[in-house]
């Protein structure tokens, strides 16, 4: 059964039980919408994993099984959300102290830094039928690795090299490109179709 925490774990935000813009994870870390979609590209900054719209409890059973009072506040914030040492299963992680909660980061060798890229892609080559169409892109790196989704059943594992390049292969498209830490640029190629990617590090 959801908790239904009152409050948005970035901004802090009032999120009562009705509420139509509180949005959760599979663990439910509690965001506004205004952050979970302006600010953190829809993923929860704990696990990773997708905000979603959390679902109303019915009056009656409101009555049965009341909402939280335990309000969980992530330290520092949105800020430090975007630019959080994560760790896997960092959600289920969490201290209370005082009646309030705050997120607690993975311990020594398990923690990754997670940053978002957004931008966009643009087609330089097409066959007259066959290729997807071109289109904003959000990339959610962690430790160095993201996916890309260039269509329904194209889909890139990229992990940087040591020297910041990437190369990675998804069916017969071929992608090739460098990360820094303040973009992604490259090219992603099959015979028939040609992409060109530039997104940049949101701060």
């Amino acid at each position: 059964m959801l908790d239904l925490r009152p409050n948005c774990e970035c901004c802090d935000a009032d999120l009562p039980p009705d509420s139509r813009v509180a949005r959760i994870c599979s663990f439910e870390c509690t965001f506004c919408a205004d952050c979970a979609e302006n600010r953190l590209g829809g993923r929860c900054p704990n696990c990773g994993g997708e905000l979603l719209r959390r679902p109303i409890r019915p009056a009656d059973r409101l009555a049965r099984f009341p909402a939280s009072t335990k309000r969980v506040l992530k330290a520092g914030g949105c800020a430090a959300a975007l630019l959080a040492v994560l760790g896997l299963g960092a959600c289920a992680d969490q201290k209370t102290a005082g009646g309030r909660v705050t997120t607690a980061s993975a311990g020594a060798g398990m923690s990754e830094l997670g940053a978002i890229y957004r931008g966009a892609s643009t087609r330089y080559r097409a066959a007259p039928r066959g290729c997807p169409s071109p289109g904003l892109v959000t990339f959610h790196v962690m430790n160095g690795q993201f996916t890309y989704r260039l269509s329904g059943n194209v889909q890139f594992e990229v992990m940087a090299n040591p020297d910041g390049t990437l190369s990675a292969r998804a069916g017969d498209y071929v992608l090739s490109g460098t990360m820094t830490d303040q973009k992604i640029e490259g090219d992603v190629r099959n015979a028939n179709c040609g992409f060109h990617i530039l997104a940049r590090r949101k701060f």
